[in-house]
C-alpha cells in the first residue's frame, strides 16, 4: 500500500493549490482510486499586478499579496466514472500603490477570497478503481472534464475600485486529455470561463465581462524517488468588459509559464513547491508568484 499512496498523494500535491488569475494546474485528469480525501494547506507569494480591474482607470499598479488557502478534495465512482470534487477556500492580505486617475495613492486589504469549486469527471481511459486494485493500474490516455465555479465569497466594497472579491460567479467548462509515456506525463486542457454581471461595480454601475478562453499544456517527470516535476503554461484570451454597455477596450492577452517540484514523505505526506510569471500580458495581470504547499491524504 506504501508504494502506490505515495504516487497518489505526489499526484494530489498539484492538484490543490490556491486559485488566482491564471493558476497553472497540472494533472487535473491523471487517475486516481475512488473514496480518496486530501486536505491541502498552501501559502502563496505574489508580487505585481495580480487582482487589478481592467476596467478600472489605474496605472503603476503594483501590489504584495500574501495568501493562504485550504483545499479539500475527494473522488468517488459516478456511474462507472471517475469523479472528483474539490473545494479550495483562500485569505489574502495585498498592500502596495496605484496611481487613480494620476494621483498616487496606496491601501491595504485583508480577508476572504472567492471560492473555488471544481466538479470533474474522465470520461475515458479512466476506470474508478478501488485502493488495492490501483496499484496495477497502467495509465495511457485520458479524456476528462470539468466545471469550475467561482463562489463570491470573497471582500468586496461597492465604493472601493480595488476588492479581494470579484462579486460575480463564475462558471467554467472545461475539457482535457491526458497521455502517460514511461515517467513521462502531457496534459493539455482548455476552457471558457462565463461570469455574471456585478451591479454593484462603484457602487451603482453594472459591470459585464465577456467570456475568457483559456488553454493550459504541462509536460511532467517522474523520478523514481517519489519526486515529480512539470514544467507548465497557459494561455488566456478575451474577458472584455463594459461598464453601463460601454466597452472598455480592455481585451486580454496573456500567457504565463511556470514550474512545480513536488516529493513525498511516507505514504500519505506531501510537500509542493511552485513558481509562475508572466510572459507577455497586454493589460494587467503582470505578476510573479511563489507557493508551498502541505497536502495529507487518507482513504
Amino acid at each position: 500500500m506504501k508504494k502506490y499512496a505515495i504516487s497518489i498523494s505526489i499526484c494530489l500535491s498539484f492538484l490543490t493549490k490556491t486559485t488566482v488569475t491564471q493558476n497553472l494546474d497540472p494533472w487535473i485528469y491523471a487517475n486516481l482510486p475512488v473514496k480518496m480525501n486530501t486536505v491541502s494547506l498552501t501559502y502563496v507569494a505574489m508580487d505585481g499586478n495580480v487582482i487589478s480591474d481592467p476596467a478600472a482607470p489605474l496605472q503603476d499598479f503594483n501590489v504584495f499579496t500574501n495568501r493562504l488557502a485550504a483545499g479539500y478534495l475527494r473522488t468517488f465512482d459516478f456511474f462507472g466514472k471517475l469523479a472528483r470534487v474539490q473545494l479550495i477556500a483562500p485569505f489574502s492580505f495585498m498592500s502596495g500603490s496605484l496611481k487613480f486617475h494620476g494621483k498616487d495613492t496606496s491601501g491595504s486589504r485583508l480577508g476572504l477570497n472567492d471560492f473555488s469549486l471544481r466538479l470533474g469527471v474522465n470520461i475515458f481511459g479512466s476506470p474508478p478503481l478501488k485502493p488495492q486494485d490501483f496499484r496495477n493500474y497502467r495509465q495511457e490516455a485520458i479524456l476528462g472534464a470539468s466545471l469550475v465555479v467561482s463562489i463570491p465569497l470573497g471582500q468586496y466594497y461597492p465604493e472601493r475600485i480595488i476588492n479581494i472579491g470579484a462579486h460575480q460567479w463564475g462558471f467554467k467548462p472545461e475539457i482535457g486529455v491526458s497521455l502517460k509515456i514511461g515517467q513521462f506525463y502531457w496534459e493539455t486542457y482548455g476552457g471558457v470561463k462565463f461570469s455574471t454581471n456585478n451591479y454593484e461595480f462603484l457602487i451603482h454601475n453594472t459591470l459585464k465581462q465577456s467570456p475568457i478562453y483559456s488553454l493550459q499544456t504541462h509536460i511532467c517527470h517522474t523520478f523514481n524517488n517519489y519526486m515529480r516535476i512539470a514544467l507548465s503554461g497557459t494561455y488566456v484570451n478575451g474577458g472584455e468588459t463594459s461598464i453601463n454597455d460601454v466597452k472598455q477596450n480592455d481585451y486580454i492577452r496573456h500567457l504565463r509559464g511556470g514550474v512545480s517540484f513536488g516529493m513525498s514523505f511516507g505514504p500519505f505526506h506531501t510537500l509542493v513547491l511552485q513558481a509562475n510569471t508572466s510572459i507577455t500580458t497586454n493589460v494587467s495581470l503582470d505578476y510573479k508568484s511563489i507557493s508551498l504547499s502541505y497536502l495529507y491524504t487518507w482513504f
